[in-house]
């Protein structure tokens, strides 16, 4: 509890951080390139059907220059034309993105010709920026409206001012839409309001920018050349040539006229296109005042809550995983899920900051982090340090990377359990120096243990020359019971292997015996606070300790019970008898490896004596002693039948009492 909560205070922290940051104009411009992307991405790139644009691009100047012998700039009376063939075509207006600040060097008659048409209907915008256009022609004009607006620090153009803060002035798609479009705007206190009840301000940024809501690259406004309006005017007059541009291309349209061509320095730099008319920026500002279609931009209160629950949300995602890779998933996955929540945004017309609640995610990410790597690094060099010595390093590190399936205390949960020990070893101790029997015990333990760990093995304890293991904890191993009975089988054959060795101390080969039993047990840590060991306790346990002692009445170096023998697939062997051992009243059946299938049989005398074993024993337990005794004789190199010949000596003269089952009254 007391880790989450620190958690939650470094997420918090981690959020306000980010949120300060977003305030102070430090993410402006990071923010704002994940704006571009945005647009980028997910702009719709379809024609408004609403503007269009007569461009004075390279092939108009060409035009008139050739056709004309006029050059920019062009007398007012060129103008005329273009305006004639735009009303004709039942355009809704024409807004002037070009200045005509100056009195034109054709002559008063040409600025008069030019007022003239103009004030002949109320179609007109023209455009102003530092000098307003020439009273004459601002006069006859419909409206004038300012073409000025300036980029972001880095240049780009993603804002328009609809009404310019310090002079008041209203923005040329502003006002073409209240003069030519008939939208109620109004200019209430700097601010732009649209409707009739100018209830809702038109949405803006925090510094009162319009978010120029980009619908796709340059010319995405349908563009047609002015020479093309021109040439259109002087066939259609003439009745002679084709048209170039048809008058249904403009109809029901406002038509923006402003400068494309290189030349006349009116490109701009926008998030989809690093060379845009400004023209077109107009058009599409008037196009959304048209539709209603606006970018809203959240309002700081959303990023500083948005980076909050980013940073909570992953705080407390780190506090439910375990394993450290899955960890590493969780930054990019709340990433893509802050990512979705924007381009939600961005489709229903919201501005949602992404860079101040993704830079909490990383922080946030990076402190708890940093915390897991100074706290839980202790809890991994326990872990480590706790069982190195008795897990094998590839379980060890399950453990370190998941600690989780280690549970602490402990839990009841099915384990083939493995006691082994050596014959006769008390009274081999007695014969040795200290010396020799230490070296005797660790050469052979470690050998033993190394086939017990390889297979996946735990090891609870060291009894003197006893061996206490354990598979399926701490982690699960669907394949347990195969594991313990092949760890048997190679613990034999190691000491085989290693006796020649051995030997060399001991003065005589060395024996084991083995039993293995699966049962249901606690296993856990098992102690006291300040000391804990790794282990486990129940009644299975106690039966394969029995098992292993079994090993002395039927001579056999290993012994395993029914519930193991019934479910292993990897070993051949037999059934050996039945037995109560101390403890139960219940008896065991008992079964004997005799080696892994497809390999030389561990048992060295086990060759073809099985089906005579069988038989015997079936007449054994029918009571048939008789039979039992002749079959058993049969197999003089089987320890196992010789323990029956001798139990069958034993008891003949009272067999009318007798039963099958092999009674041990001692551990």
């Amino acid at each position: 509890m007391k880790s989450m909560w620190l958690r939650a205070a470094l997420a918090v922290v981690c959020g306000l951080v980010a949120y300060v940051l977003m305030v102070s104009g430090a993410l402006d411009s990071f923010e704002n390139k994940s704006w571009d992307w945005r647009l980028r991405a997910f702009a719709t790139s379809t024609a408004p059907e609403t503007v269009a644009i007569l461009a004075v691009d390279q092939a108009s100047l060409d035009y008139v220059a050739d056709e004309q012998g006029l050059s920019w700039p062009w007398p007012r009376g060129l103008w005329v034309p273009i305006v004639e063939y735009c009303r004709s075509a039942g355009a809704t207006g024409i807004v002037f993105d070009v200045l005509f600040t100056e009195f034109s060097s054709y002559g008063l008659e040409d600025d008069a010709e030019f007022a003239s048409v103009m004030g002949q209907q109320p179609d007109i915008v023209l455009g102003s920026a530092d000098k307003p256009p020439l009273p004459e022609l601002a006069g006859a004009a419909a409206g004038v409206g300012n073409v000025s607006f300036k980029p972001d620090d880095d240049g780009i153009f993603r804002r328009m001012p609809l009404i310019e803060p310090s002079s008041g002035a209203r923005s040329l798609p502003f006002v073409a839409g209240e003069t030519l479009c008939g939208l109620d705007l109004k200019n209430i206190n700097g601010q732009a309001f649209l409707g009739e009840h100018s209830e809702q301000p038109i949405p803006t940024d925090a510094l009162g920018n319009f978010v120029v809501p980009y619908r796709g690259p340059a010319q995405t406004v349908p563009s047609y050349a002015a020479g093309a309006a021109l040439q259109s005017f002087i066939r259609s007059m003439e009745g002679t040539g084709e048209i170039p541009l048809p008058k249904e291309k403009l109809q029901g349209r406002v038509v923006f006229v402003g400068l494309t061509a290189p030349g006349l320095l009116d490109l701009r730099p926008t998030p989809l296109s690093a060379v845009y008319p400004g023209v077109e920026v107009h058009a599409t500002v008037l196009d959304a005042l048209l539709r209603q279609e606006f970018i809203r931009v959240a309002p700081r209160g959303v990023g500083l809550l948005l980076s909050l629950l980013a940073s909570l949300g992953l705080a407390l995602g780190l506090g439910k995983v375990q394993k450290a890779s899955h960890g590493l998933l969780l930054l990019p996955l709340a990433l893509l899920i802050l990512g979705a929540l924007v381009v939600l945004g961005f489709k229903t017309g919201y501005w949602i900051p992404f860079v101040a609640p993704g830079l909490a995610l990383v922080l946030t990410f990076l402190a708890i982090q940093t915390l897991d790597y100074t706290t839980e690094g202790r809890q991994r060099r326990f872990l480590k340090q706790a069982f190195h010595h008795y897990l094998s390093p590839q379980v060890v590190d399950q453990l370190v990377e998941d600690p989780s399936k280690l549970k602490l205390g402990g839990e009841r949960k099915e384990l083939s359990i493995f006691f082994s020990d050596l014959a006769g070893f008390t009274t081999l101790s007695e014969g040795l120096e200290p010396e020799a029997l230490t070296s005797l015990l660790n050469q052979y333990l470690t050998a033993m243990t190394k086939v017990i760990l390889d297979t996946g093995g735990t090891v609870d304890k060291y009894e003197g020359d006893a061996i206490i293991a354990f598979w399926n904890a701490p982690l699960d191993q669907f394949d347990h019971v195969n594991r313990a009975v092949e760890a048997g089988l190679r613990c034999l054959n190691e000491l085989d292997r290693i006796n020649p060795s051995l030997a060399r101390l001991s003065q005589q080969p060395l024996s084991m015996r083995v039993g293995i039993h699966t049962g249901m047990v606690v296993v856990g840590n098992l102690g006291s606070d300040e000391r804990f060991d790794y282990s486990m306790i129940g009644d299975a346990a106690n039966l394969a300790s029995r098992l292993e002692g079994l090993g002395k009445v039927f001579r056999s170096p290993i012994l395993v019970s029914g519930a193991t023998w019934d479910r292993c697939t990897v070993a051949s062997g037999r059934e050996v008898g039945t037995v109560r051992v101390v403890g139960r009243s219940e008896p065991v059946r008992v079964f004997q490896p005799t080696g892994l299938r497809d390999q030389t049989p561990t048992l060295s005398w086990w060759k073809q004596g099985d089906a005579v074993f069988t038989k015997a024993l079936e007449f054994f337990e029918a009571g048939d002693l008789d039979q039992a005794a002749n079959k058993f004789k049969l197999l003089p190199d089987d320890p196992v039948a010789q323990a029956y010949l001798e139990r069958i000596q034993r008891e003949a003269p009272e067999v009318e009492n007798w039963s099958p089952i092999w009674e041990m009254t001692h551990k």
